[in-house]
């Protein structure tokens, strides 16, 4: 049974834009484990303290969903030693890598069963 919003190029596209989402947010993780200090002072600069305007806020948003994940865990792992925390931060983006796969083959596995391809 086949849902009449539901197509292949539907899930096609929802999948395209997770992937990219996983992407980007792999991608910086990367260059905060690279560059480090430097990287997270220009994201500091794209975050508004205190978020007051609904710019500042959606702002806020859209920077923290693309490319939050990389900083959030620089911050968690920076109270250990500096080879502890690189090790830290590693083992959580292969973990990330991994996840990413994983959910990417959920929404393909659930978008072929929404749309009745599946057998």
């Amino acid at each position: 049974m086949t849902h009449p919003i539901i197509s292949v190029e539907l899930i096609e596209w929802f999948e395209l834009f997770f992937s990219y989402i996983i992407m980007a947010q792999l991608s910086y993780g990367f260059l905060v484990l690279i560059l480090g200090a430097t990287i997270i002072e220009y994201y500091e600069w794209g975050i508004f303290r205190p978020a007051r305007t609904n710019f500042q806020k959606a702002t806020n948003f859209f920077l923290k969903s693309i490319i939050g994940i990389g900083p959030y865990f620089y911050y968690r792992y920076s109270n250990y030693s500096f080879l502890k925390s690189k090790i830290y931060y590693m083992g959580t983006l292969i973990s990330m890598v991994i996840l990413g796969f994983f959910l990417i083959g959920c929404i393909r596995v659930i978008g072929k069963i929404l749309v009745g391809t599946l057998r």
